[in-house]
């Protein structure tokens, strides 16, 4: 039913375009109606065929899995080796929505693709706010996030260790200047981040990026701040703060080398921290809230080969204060590395190959590491 729905959705814009008059951009279809609107179509059919080398990383990105996927030594021992996976998951479809006016465009996005999980791969939204006047309202990327620092990967996921990189609902205002753009939020608390029961989610998240230019470089800072609570039967509730801080460059040079670095560090970050593997608290034996001391980073550098391929080598690398409530054994390091080659022989047609290490080390200091190699076919409109 769902599905059918959809399909009738994509009908009736398809049908407005025929009435209404649609032109081919360069990266989207664009629709153009009554009262100044336009709806831009964009989206992208990738395949993905992924083989792990040692035990098997799942269907989906292995970095977001990494924490419950990769296993230590111990359980190592037992598992299998050689598997082989077919997906075109990450496939994706979005409408940006624009309305002209006296007082300013109003725009609107409705994003989605078929990474629910599942044998069916059911769509899902990623996207969908309206956005007037520099106020945002709606589900998108958390302001926590700056994309200087995220190399192109083919695993959907790519390096860990960046700020934020998840979408969730939020109230955004943005205000650009010469200097660069500002922009503020309050943002859905993620309650799920504490590990211990009664968590609760009173009071939103507030987060503030400042992102800027200087000649070849591109640069971004921001900061969080969250509250974390308990409200149990028992009345042996707790509250506790959580904090972040993230940098990030990017440098573009004229030999067609990309370079990319960041770093953020904080107490309490848990999903704040991608991939999000870590928990940012715990309810101590006392009924006391403890915040984790958090740290990740990542770099890269990318290379124009020609002037349709690329070669990107990539490192991520995410660190938690351990916690000592959780009910199995954890980690207290994650890594992963990428060297990834592209090329596109048509426009708007990838190909693409990638070798990806990743390793962990758990709270007693045992490691364990597994490997992948995809291939890629990606056709974007």
């Amino acid at each position: 039913m769902k599905h059918n729905k959809l399909n009738k959705l994509c009908l009736a814009i398809a049908a407005t375009g025929l009435v209404a008059g649609y032109t081919t951009a360069a990266s989207a279809f664009t629709i153009t109606g009554g009262d100044n609107t336009k709806v831009d179509i964009y989206g992208y059919v990738k395949a993905d065929v992924r083989y792990d080398l040692g035990e098997s990383l799942g269907s989906t990105s292995p970095a977001a899995d990494i924490g419950s996927v990769l296993t230590t030594p111990a359980a190592n021992a037992n598992e299998t080796n050689g598997h082989l996976s077919f997906t075109s998951q990450q496939t994706r479809l979005g409408f940006n929505f624009t309305q002209g006016t006296d007082m300013g465009d109003v725009k609107a996005k409705l994003e989605g693709d078929w990474a629910s999980g599942g044998a069916n791969y059911a769509f899902r939204i990623r996207h969908a706010y309206v956005e007037w006047q520099g106020i945002l309202v709606g589900q998108t990327w958390t302001n926590f996030t700056s994309w200087n620092d995220w190399a192109d990967t083919l695993d959907w996921d790519g390096p860990s260790g960046h700020a934020g990189g998840f979408r969730h609902g939020q109230i955004r205002y943005t205000m650009a200047s010469s200097a660069g753009t500002l922009s503020v939020a309050m943002e859905q608390p993620q309650s799920g981040d504490l590990d211990g029961t009664g968590a609760k989610g009173q009071v939103p998240d507030l987060t503030a990026r400042f992102e800027g230019k200087a000649g070849m470089i591109n640069y971004a800072v921001g900061a969080l701040g969250r509250q974390y609570k308990t409200d149990t039967p028992n009345g042996n509730n707790d509250t506790a703060n959580g904090w972040g801080a993230m940098a990030n460059i990017s440098i573009a040079l004229d030999s067609g080398t990309t370079l990319r670095a960041g770093i953020l560090h904080g107490k309490g970050l848990g999903s704040y921290m991608y991939p999000g593997t870590f928990k940012g608290a715990y309810v101590d034996s006392t009924g006391k809230i403890q915040t984790l001391k958090q740290t990740g980073a990542n770099l890269s550098a990318s290379q124009a080969l020609t002037s349709n391929s690329d070669l990107t080598l990539s490192y991520g690398y995410t660190k938690s204060d351990v916690d000592p409530m959780a009910s199995a054994t954890t980690h207290k390091k994650e890594q992963n590395a990428y060297l990834t080659y592209t090329i596109s022989p048509v426009k708007h047609l990838m190909y693409g190959v990638e070798f990806a290490h990743y390793w962990v080390t758990d709270e007693v200091g045992r490691t364990g590491n597994a490997n992948r190699l995809q291939f890629s076919a990606k056709y974007s409109f």
